[in-house]
């Protein structure tokens, strides 16, 4: 069951989604459509998929979008790396 546009818990739905929220959107489309947790999570995949196609800029700061793991590590060796060399001179 798809929801009408007018539903206004698609606008919910839709904050989550830009709030980096992918399971509380999933939870929230099951909850309106009755779709399985596969089934919504198409759904939510193909809506963030929209979303960020026609606002790309609301998404700059989205957990999908930040450094993760080993970037994160890297950055902090160079950082600890940079201080040591310069207390070094």
């Amino acid at each position: 069951m798809e929801p009408q546009p007018s539903d206004p818990r698609l606008q919910e739905i839709h904050d989550a989604i830009l709030a980096g929220q992918k399971i509380q959107a999933i939870k929230l489309w099951r909850e309106l459509t009755g779709s399985g947790l596969a089934e919504a999570k198409q759904a939510i995949e193909r809506l963030t998929d929209e979303a960020r196609a026609k606002t790309p800029e609301k998404f700059a700061n989205t957990p999908d979008t930040l450094p993760k793991g080993c970037t994160i590590a890297i950055l902090i060796a160079v950082g600890i790396l940079l201080v040591a060399l310069l207390d070094a001179r």
